[in-house]
């Protein structure tokens, strides 16, 4: 009876015992190497976070919408204004206030003290929507481009 190939006698099905243990110390060695290549890789990956975190922070730029103030400018004065205001479309004496209903009034004065939508919302609890909404039927009812036509125009207004 042959025996060759029933486990417990020493030999492998399929093989030799020796060509299976030179087999699976490939794969040993195949296995450790790509090991150690991993924690190479995992060591310079911790040692570059080190190095970015010992590494002073760039400033960061600042918002878009930063307000003036924030940013250091200052409101214009009625000097720096006039040239805006001699561009700005007019009647024989201006727009009529009345043209302007009473909160498009409020915030055209918001506008001419140099304030962003988001700013005027804030002030006047209104979505910034709302007040782009009202930027934009003011500029038509006063046939103006530009918000600082409208602030030239109320400053305008308020000297008289």
């Amino acid at each position: 009876m042959d025996t060759t190939g029933v486990p417990g006698d020493g030999s492998v099905v399929g093989g030799s015992y020796a060509a299976l243990t030179a087999e699976w110390h490939a794969q040993l060695r195949a296995y450790s190497q790509s090991m150690r290549l991993y924690q190479t890789l995992v060591r310079r990956q911790t040692e570059r976070r080190r190095q970015w975190k010992r590494e002073p922070e760039q400033p960061r730029l600042r918002p878009m919408t930063a307000s003036p103030a924030r940013i250091g400018a200052t409101r214009p004065t009625a000097r720096e204004l006039a040239p805006v205001a001699a561009t700005a479309p007019q009647a024989v004496d201006g727009p009529s206030p009345t043209v302007l209903t009473r909160r498009q009034l409020e915030v055209a004065r918001l506008i001419a003290e140099g304030l962003t939508n988001d700013q005027i919302a804030r002030r006047l609890v209104l979505t910034s929507g709302t007040v782009g909404n009202h930027v934009e039927h003011i500029l038509r009812r006063l046939g103006m481009r530009n918000r600082a036509q409208v602030a030239a125009w109320m400053t305008r207004r308020a000297g008289q």
